[in-house]
Order: C-alpha cells, then structure tokens, then sequence
C-alpha cells in the first residue's frame, strides 16, 4: 500500500496561515492514503504553544 506521512507541521499549514500553506494545502487532494503518527496531536499542541 502506498500513501503519505503527514507531518504536524503540514497539517498546521492547512488551519493556520504561515509561510509555505500554500503549498501545504496542495497535499490534501492528492488521490492516496494519508496517514499522521500517533503522536501528531501533541505536536500540534507543541508546534501552536511557541
């Protein structure tokens, strides 16, 4: 099976205008699986904390 790893500072990009969302919003159509770690919710939390 093939797909993507988002990353948490991806998936920022796609809520919260910054440098680069643009272009972090390109990934959402794309027609594969997507798959986020586990551990992406704390890091989101981290990543809007700073």
């Amino acid at each position: 099976m093939t797909g993507y790893v988002i990353d948490a500072s991806v998936a920022i990009k796609w809520f919260i205008p910054e440098i680069h969302s643009d272009a972090a919003r390109h990934v959402s159509p794309i027609q594969a699986p997507l798959h986020v770690p586990d551990f992406i919710r704390l890091k989101v939390a981290v990543e809007l904390g700073k």
